[in-house]
């Protein structure tokens, strides 16, 4: 599950999710290694947002502890995140940044389905 970014009052608007970035993760996404491992954990992350609205660049601030998971993070970011861009105050789009974090927790084994 992913925080959303926080919300601001008026003046220039910060960049925004096009959808709960919680949307851009999912069971498959979950690194294998990292599930013999059994790894789990939290990562705080920094995505720098350019001004079309895309992820620029992806740092990783409080790791999980495991690589595997934190390069996933900024990987899902880079390549899935879209932002509508944050705007100055004449309302021209702009960089910003948005501190989030995801939360890594193994995935339920999927129980086979039976024919009807």
């Amino acid at each position: 599950m992913v925080a959303a970014p926080e919300a601001v009052g008026e003046g220039p608007s910060r960049a925004r999710p096009l959808e709960p970035m919680a949307n851009w993760f999912s069971d498959r996404d979950y690194p294998v290694d990292a599930i013999r491992r059994e790894a789990e954990g939290n990562v705080r992350f920094r995505v720098v947002i350019d001004q079309r609205g895309n992820v620029e660049s992806c740092t990783v601030l409080d790791s999980s502890n495991d690589p595997s998971l934190d390069a996933a993070t900024c990987s899902i970011m880079s390549i899935r995140g879209r932002f509508e861009p944050a705007r100055d105050r004449r309302g021209r789009p702009v960089k910003d940044t948005v501190v989030s974090r995801v939360r890594w927790v193994l995935p339920v084994e999927m129980q086979p389905t039976l024919p009807f």
